[in-house]
């Protein structure tokens, strides 16, 4: 199942749905989701767990940075549905409250979260979003079972190139100029 909302700029999808359809169907109303891992036939759900990147990831970002909505089942059978920009920890305490009206209060773990992309660990921060703290937890915190993705206009070019360097740091220098 893909709905695209091509108003809105995003698509509901089950996490069943491959990426290559994903990207077929957006693509045809002039979108584009951003993530690119490697295998075009991985499953949405499954870059949704890993919080996939790929070789886009330097300009676009990770898996992460598209997912405004997510679905869950968490291990009790209790669905809890999380929307980006909707529930933020308070410090590092966060409260959730399921589709039943059951309230969860989640202590997180205080640790430093590297500012490059990082696939160790759950990805905890004090005052975070909720929704990050289930992309990259690889299931061990419940099952998605419906992801909305944030989707953007069509590039008008997309180019490759191989550059080479005489130095490490001339290299370096050109990926901080290239980014921004």
């Amino acid at each position: 199942m893909i709905d695209v909302d091509e108003q809105n700029r995003c698509a509901v999808v089950q996490p069943g749905v491959l990426l290559s359809d994903l990207e077929e169907a957006v693509k045809e109303k002039n979108l584009f989701y951003p993530p690119d891992p490697t295998e075009k036939s991985c499953f949405i759900g499954g870059n949704v767990a890993t919080n996939a990147s790929g070789a886009r990831t330097f300009k676009y970002g990770p898996t992460r940075d598209y997912i405004l909505e997510l679905e869950i089942v968490l291990p009790d059978g209790e669905i809890l549905t999380v929307k980006r920009n909707d529930i933020f920890a308070t410090d590092f305490l966060l409260t959730l409250k399921t589709t039943a009206g059951i309230i969860i209060k989640l202590e997180l773990p205080d640790y430093k979260m590297p500012s490059i992309k990082n696939a160790a660990g759950y990805y905890c921060k004090k005052n975070m979003d909720a929704v990050d703290l289930f992309i990259g937890s690889e299931g061990t915190l419940g099952i998605v079972t419906k992801i909305k993705l944030k989707l953007l206009p069509l590039p008008l070019n997309e180019i490759s190139c191989i550059l080479f360097f005489n130095s490490e740091k001339n290299a370096l220098q050109f990926l901080i100029e290239a980014r921004y």
